[in-house]
């Protein structure tokens, strides 16, 4: 399980910010990524990884946030 370098929690996905103003959860499932929808309270237009336990940004492409949450502990 990837542990965020911040709070050093272990994580299992994202909050994605600014994909269609929409706030997501993007998480790696069999080993392709999924999305859940959340909110719809964001007014960013490029997306955002936060660590979902403190809230902190992580990534900026997606790339990075599925690399991120495939790494093993």
């Amino acid at each position: 399980m990837p542990v965020c370098p911040n709070c050093g929690r272990e994580i299992r996905y994202l909050l994605e910010y600014g994909k269609e103003t929409v706030i997501y959860k993007f998480f790696i499932m069999d080993g392709e990524p999924e999305w859940e929808w959340i909110d719809s309270s964001s007014s960013l237009t490029d997306p955002e990884y936060y660590c979902p336990e403190c809230g902190e940004l992580l990534f900026t492409t997606p790339e990075e946030a599925e690399a991120f949450l495939r790494k093993k502990k």
